[in-house]
This record gives structure tokens, sequence and C-alpha cells, in this order.
């Protein structure tokens, strides 16, 4: 299935989906916490991120930034996306924060409480995305920020969460 037609991003965000809501099961099934559980994931979730950044990146599928005449600049004449003109190549950005804030989240893993970890990821992931979306070539809502960026800035809900997540531990 997946290698006649591929994969685009409603696929990873069902299969993600998928994926935590079968680790909730599993945990609750066998009485561990979840907490924990995510605590110790962060780190591998944060390589598994980079890992497919730089899949994005090889196959050109038109996450790439603005153009650019930054020496690092990038065409994509063969990509799914193709381009001819160089652009900031912000998965490779993307890639390299993530696999950064993987190391990062392990050494925390030693050092700090699992809730520590999971609101580090929560909080780096959304801070380098946002940057990010400054690089990329995206359509500005009213507010002159992309969609992604009023996501993780505006959403009243992401932000409740993550206050709930720590006000759980004290």
């Amino acid at each position: 299935l997946f290698v006649r037609r591929g994969l685009n991003s409603d696929d990873a965000y069902t299969m993600t989906f998928a994926g935590v809501a079968a680790v909730v099961v599993v945990a609750r099934r066998r009485g561990l916490p979840l907490l924990l559980i995510a605590g110790l994931a962060a780190a591998p979730l944060s390589v598994a991120y980079g890992i497919g950044r730089l899949g994005c990146l090889l196959a050109g599928d038109g996450t790439y930034g603005r153009p650019s005449t930054l020496p690092w600049a990038m065409t994509f004449p063969d990509g799914m996306v193709p381009t001819t003109v160089p652009v900031q190549p912000t998965p490779l950005y993307e890639a390299l924060v993530a696999f950064a804030l993987a190391g990062a989240l392990w050494w925390l893993q030693e050092r700090f409480q699992p809730v520590i970890v999971v609101v580090t990821y929560l909080v780096v992931t959304g801070v380098a995305r946002f940057m990010i979306e400054f690089a990329r070539e995206n359509t500005l809502t009213p507010l002159g920020l992309t969609q992604p960026q009023v996501a993780l800035g505006v959403n009243p809900d992401v932000t409740r969460g993550r206050r709930r997540i720590c006000v759980r531990q004290h």
C-alpha cells in the first residue's frame, strides 16, 4: 500500500495518533505511569523526527524554505516538488535541532523527573518549529504568521495542556 502511492501528511498524523493510542492502552493495562513512559520516549521520538525530516529533505517534498543565496542553499530539480532555485534546506535545520535536542533529552533523563524531559521536548520542538517557519515559503495568515505558527503560538488548548502537565506534578 505505502510503496505504490507513498505516504502523505495525513498518513503520518494517523500513524502518530495510532501509535500514541497503542502506548496509552498498553501502559494503562499494565499499570505503567504514562508520564514516565513519555519522559523515556521523548529522546527517541526526537531522533525519529530528525530522521523523518532528513527523508523530507532527500525526497524534496516541498517543505523547504524560501529562495536563498546562503552558501548551503539547495536545489531540488528531481524532488517531489521540484525547484531549480536555491532554497533554504529547512528540513535539514529541523533535523539538526531534533538530533541536538535528543542528546539534551538523554542528558536530562539522567538528572531530572520525566515531566521536565517531556516539557523540554514539547517547548523546544514547538519553539524550533515556530522559528523555522520564518524561513519557509508558506502563505501568511492575517496575523502575519503561517498557519503552523498560529497553531503553535495562540492555541489555548496547547498552552493549557502544557500548564496542566506541570501543575499535576507539583
